[in-house]
């Protein structure tokens, strides 16, 4: 169920991000004084591409299960955690000015809690369906 979930958001997540990550981090080169414009423009991008992407896994999840199962819950719960990847955009900021020590830090702290709660979630035995929720947190 849960690589359902995945394959399912992964048929859509494409559409959401708009290949937008070089661009940004070029104009950020570019044109540092518009780094908020550029970064702000981005991240409307996305979330808007993100919520489209939201909107639709949920329609087509319940056109294929009329009633909300745990393959939905998980479902919507992967198209969320896409959803939050929007706010990447800060991590193009610090591609830009090459400042890579910080993101590699904040991509450990998010991967040890993910690590954490998925291994106290295996410990307490929790259902399937608990454990597409982590992936909220890592993103």
């Amino acid at each position: 169920m849960y690589n359902y979930a995945l394959a399912f958001i992964a048929l859509f997540s494409g559409l959401s991000s708009f290949g937008l990550e070089s661009i940004v981090i070029q104009k950020l080169l570019l044109n540092p004084k518009k780094d908020k414009e550029i970064l702000g423009s981005s991240l409307l991008l996305q979330l808007l591409g993100s919520f489209f992407i939201l909107l639709s896994t949920i329609c087509v999840s319940l056109l294929l299960d009329e009633t909300i199962s745990s393959v939905s819950i998980m479902v919507i719960a992967v198209a969320i955690s896409n959803m939050l990847r929007s706010f990447r955009n800060i991590e193009f900021w610090f591609q830009s000015r090459q400042q890579t020590p910080q993101i590699v830090a904040a991509k450990g702290i998010a991967f040890c809690s993910f690590f954490i709660l998925t291994l106290t979630l295996i410990l307490i035995r929790a259902p399937l369906v608990v454990f597409s929720f982590p992936l909220i947190v890592e993103s």
